[in-house]
């Protein structure tokens, strides 16, 4: 486990803990440790789907004060009722915190909507791929980007996912990353540009990945087989990915060159020449790639 982050020149009680036990310094610990030294964090929310749940309950869980949701649907509604949050509908009646955290779609984080919000609120968004220049009006702006995929129905641990932190002020950087510990042990300050990369590399390995699957359901539930079949083949590929390099870890027709194999597969996709595109444009770029 890394040792909790403090700053060199904070003369505080937490500096003696981390220095005396850093091997077993939880974030339930460092929080209480925080709070013995200053005030709770306030965090408020604006928006109410996946990404603002869980958030949401991962904060109340490690005993951050979870204050105001700004949500006009009635999921908000229930969110706030749950985590007694106080709900609001519009940024003016955002009551002064520490944070605000912006868990909405990027389409939503224009200027016009950004502009109503209180100049002197910290706002930060959630997004991987939109910049923190988004924020033009204000000062204080900041991105807390957790590097998951989140659900409202699935409960999920945040001990070990990267939170990627950008802001304009060092103290409000500073703040969220005591906000971020409290939740996450890995917290990494990434800039806009390097959070876009991040953001499109995830795309390949969690949304193209659940794709494949999704197609390959389909294939399976056409033959009358349970897509349970191929559940222990996909737990062991991203198994393996954690021990050794994709590249090495890549099996398959396709890096054997198995032409025959390959040609047997296309056959088989000929009712589906969508899947079948992307079956001969994957098999090519493995052999050309490994």
């Amino acid at each position: 486990m890394k040792t909790i982050f403090v700053e060199k020149e904070e003369k505080t009680s937490v500096n003696f803990f981390v220095k005396i036990f850093p091997p077993c310094l939880t974030n339930r610990l460092y929080l209480c440790l925080m709070q013995m030294t200053s005030n709770p964090i306030r965090v408020s929310f604006v928006g109410s789907g996946n990404v603002a749940t869980r958030l949401c309950y991962a904060f109340r869980d490690a005993g951050v004060e979870i204050f105001q949701l700004l949500s006009n649907s009635s999921s908000g509604k229930e969110l706030s009722e749950v985590l007694d949050m106080e709900l609001i509908t519009t940024p003016k009646e955002l009551k002064p915190v520490d944070v605000v955290l912006l868990c909405i779609k990027d389409d939503a984080l224009i200027p016009d909507y950004l502009s109503q919000f209180p100049k002197n609120l910290l706002l930060c968004h959630s997004s991987g791929s939109v910049s923190m220049e988004v924020f033009e009006n204000h000062k204080r702006a900041a991105v807390f980007y957790p590097l998951q995929t989140l659900s409202k129905t699935k409960e999920v641990e945040f001990e070990n996912i990267p939170i990627c932190l950008e802001a304009r002020e060092k103290t409000d950087l500073k703040l969220l990353t005591t906000l971020a510990k409290t939740i996450s042990r890995d917290v990494r300050v990434v800039d806009s540009k390097e959070r876009l990369q991040i953001h499109l590399a995830a795309v390949f390995v969690s949304n193209f990945a659940n794709h494949l699957y999704k197609i390959a359901g389909d294939l399976l539930e056409n033959s009358n087989i349970d897509f349970d079949i191929l559940k222990p083949l996909i737990a062991e590929t991203a198994a393996k990915v954690q021990m050794i390099n994709p590249l090495q870890a890549q099996t398959g027709p396709a890096l054997r060159h198995d032409e025959e194999v390959i040609k047997k597969h296309i056959d088989l996709l000929n009712p589906y020449p969508d899947y079948q595109k992307i079956y001969k444009l994957f098999s090519k770029s493995i052999a050309e790639n490994n």
